[in-house]
């Protein structure tokens, strides 16, 4: 064995010593260096931001600044690495609690950021906005895992924007957040599943008229959201818009959520919905627009307002002749006599353009097809305009509809 320690010796003395850190100028806002990085530290010493980086190094260390400097770091200062994409990995030191807002945004260089277990506040907005190589976030580092961002258990909201467009992101794990932000998540495309308190109670987009400002706007690959199963909650439009491979049932039985927000869900392959008893509108524009073929959705209270114009339905498609997307609705006729018709729950709309309406089972019609199970057929009505935007309301003697019918929704 001692035949392998003068090989074991070269070996430590080759491998790069952290610098110290050094006071390079003092005063109310001084400049600390290790000789590579030079980094300000604002607002009583204890905000750090960068000046400048003299050196080759891109890995930025900050855990001896205490000891080496006597400064106490305990916030990365608004908009302190901004736009630096010199930085490829970041580590914190224990003492920070904050992150604050547009710290890292544009750091289109920075793949690892190492934070301390007692974070407490990612800022107000934008903090890591635009990294997209951003592929480790973690403060164990056993949660070190490529794609991962692992958040410490005191952050309890997601701000606007604060991973927006983290193309290298597959999985976040935030088990505290209960509030997520506007945009907090959008373009994030690599993104696969997302996990948040079991209390998530906020979901936002900025607003009533702005679904493409959702907070998983453009997600295209993410799978599974985690909870599906939602108490009290604020939704705003577009959640899960263009999230084209979501795979969850959302039960929203217990959520107090009494209208869907136009956009929610569309483009989306959702496996369905279960409404709260209380659940009182559909009030259209798209809230479930391009949804695929088998989707089921659960009315536990009675029968919600609808609102259906020419260019805003709640369930809207453009393809008539594509069946994955062709809308059918499964009505249990004994338990709601008064939607035999149909015209109770759909609304009459234009179908072309021509300020007419139509019946989606007319043989007269060579705009549509003849419906594969008419002695099913309780009523039919158009929700939107154009080339097949239509429904079709079936009766079905049990739970589940024949394959055939496409697009379902069971009401019970």
């Amino acid at each position: 064995m001692k035949r392998f320690l003068p090989l074991l010796a070269l070996c430590a003395l080759a491998l790069p010593a952290s610098a110290a850190w050094t006071v390079e100028t003092g005063g109310s806002t001084p400049v600390i260096t290790d000789g590579n990085w030079h980094l300000y530290l604002y607002s009583n010493q204890s905000r750090v931001a960068y000046k400048e980086r003299t050196g080759s190094s891109t890995v930025l260390d900050l855990r001896t600044v205490k000891a080496d400097t006597g400064y106490t770091i305990t916030w990365v200062d608004n908009t302190g690495f901004k736009g630096k994409t010199d930085v490829t990995k970041v580590i914190l030191p224990e003492t920070c609690t904050t992150i604050w807002t547009a710290a890292f945004q544009g750091c289109t260089g920075l793949e690892e950021i190492k934070v301390p277990a007692g974070l407490v506040s990612l800022g107000q907005n934008n903090t890591f906005d635009g990294c997209t190589n951003l592929k480790y976030f973690y403060a164990d580092e056993s949660d070190r895992e490529a794609g991962r961002v692992a958040v410490p258990a005191g952050v309890t909201t997601m701000p606007p924007l604060a991973f927006a467009d983290c193309k290298a992101i597959v999985r976040v794990d935030a088990p505290a957040v209960t509030k997520i932000g506007n945009r907090a998540f959008q373009n994030c495309t690599g993104l696969v599943s997302a996990a948040f308190s079991e209390n998530l109670s906020e979901i936002l987009s900025n607003g009533t008229d702005h679904s493409d400002h959702a907070a998983f706007y453009n997600c295209t690959a993410l799978v599974d959201f985690f909870p599906s199963t939602w108490g009290p909650m604020k939704i705003e439009p577009g959640t899960f818009r263009n999230c084209n491979v979501l795979t969850n049932h959302f039960d929203l039985s217990a959520s107090g959520i009494t209208e869907i927000p136009s956009m929610w869900a569309a483009f989306t392959s959702i496996a369905g919905v279960t409404f709260p008893t209380n659940f009182a509108a559909l009030t259209g524009d798209q809230n479930f627009r391009e949804l695929k073929k088998g989707a089921t959705f659960r009315f536990l209270g009675d029968r919600p307002a609808v609102t259906a114009t020419a260019d805003k339905s709640p369930f809207y498609t453009t393809d008539k002749n594509n069946t994955s997307q062709r809308h059918v609705f499964v009505v249990d006729a004994a338990a709601y006599p008064a939607w035999t018709n149909g015209t109770d729950f759909v609304a009459m709309a234009d179908i072309d353009g021509n300020n007419d309406t139509k019946n989606a089972f007319s043989t007269s019609s060579a705009d549509f097809p003849t419906p594969a199970h008419p002695e099913r057929t309780l009523g039919a009505t158009i929700w939107g305009s154009g080339n097949g935007r239509y429904n079709w309301v079936v009766q079905a003697g049990d739970e589940t509809p024949p394959e055939d019918l496409g697009f379902s929704i069971l009401i019970y």
